[in-house]
């Protein structure tokens, strides 16, 4: 996500304009369906690193 200047603790999870005191683990609404719809589709979608297949190593 962007970093959004000047941004409260209260709705930031993500950037530095909440500074290092902030602690809030929880995204706002607004921030949550940002997340979501840049990344929502990936939480379902099978990933190709996830895939194994069998190493054959001849001598």
């Amino acid at each position: 996500l962007p970093d959004r200047k000047p941004g409260p603790c209260s709705s930031l999870m993500s950037g530095s304009s909440a500074g290092t005191a902030c602690t809030n683990p929880y995204p706002d609404s607004a921030e949550k369906a940002e997340v979501e719809g840049n990344f929502g589709a990936a939480a379902g979608a099978p990933s190709a690193v996830s895939v194994r297949a069998p190493v054959l190593v001849e001598d």
